[in-house]
């Protein structure tokens, strides 16, 4: 004696509607969540345009001759500090440490220079 189960299943329609729902609700979900707990690094043009500024600023800080000490400077998109002075093994080395400090971007960005004072 087999007794007969009748199953009620959905439709296609329904089905597709509801993974569609489901996946919107879990992407803006994983979206949220990721801007909430993440801060990102500089990227791309971004990033190209503070290594541009970086050269500039180290340019002219080779070229005024400063006196070694630490300097700040403020910019739209950021800070930079800018530490002069000699390296250490040699004397006669000038050394130029940058660092940036984008807000809303992760950690530092540091750039070290050496260079020859009066040439």
């Amino acid at each position: 004696m087999h007794t007969r189960i009748k199953l009620q299943g959905a439709t296609v329609l329904e089905v597709i509607v509801s993974s569609i729902i489901f996946l919107v609700i879990f992407i803006l979900s994983l979206e949220t969540t990721v801007k909430i707990t993440s801060r990102e690094p500089l990227r791309g043009y971004e990033y190209l345009l503070a290594v541009d500024e970086v050269h500039k600023i180290r340019d002219r800080y080779i070229a005024e001759e400063y006196y070694p000490g630490e300097f700040m400077e403020e910019y739209d998109w950021g800070t930079v500090r800018i530490t002069i002075g000699t390296y250490q093994p040699y004397p006669d080395i000038g050394r130029i440490d940058l660092e940036l400090q984008v807000p809303n971007h992760t950690g530092t960005y540091s750039f070290t220079y050496l260079y020859e004072p009066g040439i």
